[in-house]
């Protein structure tokens, strides 16, 4: 398995134009709920996802290098099941399971969770949502060598919802987006574009290339292992191929339940 996600990223900054399709819908189900990368596929990731997005990206890049060492691993593991009796049952069908990526550290022994998201995390709040339509917008312009479309005000987030982790708020388990739940992997990986902020601070948001689910979980893993805290990804869903220019965007937190959207319009899930 290390592998052949080792050879998904050396391939995967040849194109833009990603499709999501049968081999990303299937291969949760074969993954049979972990996965797992050491340094040659970090180093790997670095190098596609990151170098060669260009200088602005060297900050995070060298961290990147750092944050593995021979023998590390990183294991990302994700399940899901109906609700048992007493549990909450969501009406828009969501599932129950958590995916979380683990740090194990070969030379201490010392295993340290990265990130988890389940059913229960918070949402992207409002400010990241249209900070992601916007770097969004403008990559997709850069993209078609079109002019930069302008950009929407991003609101102020007044009564921000706390982002808990799954576990019970435990702070030792960093929450990240809803976009890598298992309901999102298993069910919607197939028909979703996933991007990752490359950026190193709140205010900015530099996206990766679209890519494939799995990806965009080994990337997440990574750059929370470098930088200390987990990154801002989110997926795009839209009825047409990436490279039309949208003029706005519905939110969901689980593709399934989302509304289809209508022409010209993008959900953003996370």
């Amino acid at each position: 398995l290390q592998r052949r996600l080792y050879r998904r990223t050396r391939k995967a900054m040849q194109r833009m134009s990603f499709i999501p399709g049968k081999a990303e819908r299937e291969f949760f189900h074969q993954a049979k709920g972990h996965l797992y990368f050491g340094r040659p596929a970090a180093l790997a990731l670095a190098d596609s996802f990151v170098l060669k997005m260009g200088v602005r990206h060297a900050s995070l890049y060298q961290l990147m290098l750092a944050a593995l060492s021979e023998g590390d691993i990183i294991d990302v593991w994700f399940g899901l099941r109906d609700p048992k009796e007493g549990e909450e049952v969501y009406e828009d069908g969501e599932l129950i399971g958590h995916t979380w990526a683990e740090l194990t550290q070969k030379a201490t022994g010392t295993k340290k969770v990265l990130w988890e998201v389940g059913r229960a995390t918070a949402e992207l709040p409002s400010s990241k949502l249209v900070q992601a339509f916007n770097a969004y917008r403008d990559a997709l312009a850069h993209h078609l060598n079109t002019a930069l479309p302008k950009p929407w005000n991003i609101p102020k987030d007044e009564e921000e919802e706390e982002n808990e982790s799954p576990n019970m708020g435990d702070k030792s388990r960093p929450p990240i987006s809803r976009a890598l739940s298992p309901s999102n992997l298993f069910f919607s990986a197939g028909v979703m574009w996933y991007f990752v902020d490359l950026s190193m601070d709140d205010d900015t948001m530099l996206l990766s290339v679209p890519m494939a689910a799995q990806d965009a979980i080994m990337l997440a893993a990574l750059i929370a292992a470098a930088k200390g805290t987990p990154p801002t990804v989110f997926a795009v869903y839209q009825n047409q191929p990436l490279g039309r220019m949208p003029d706005s965007f519905m939110h969901a937190t689980w593709a399934e339940s989302a509304d289809e959207p209508e022409e010209g319009e993008i959900i953003i899930i996370g």
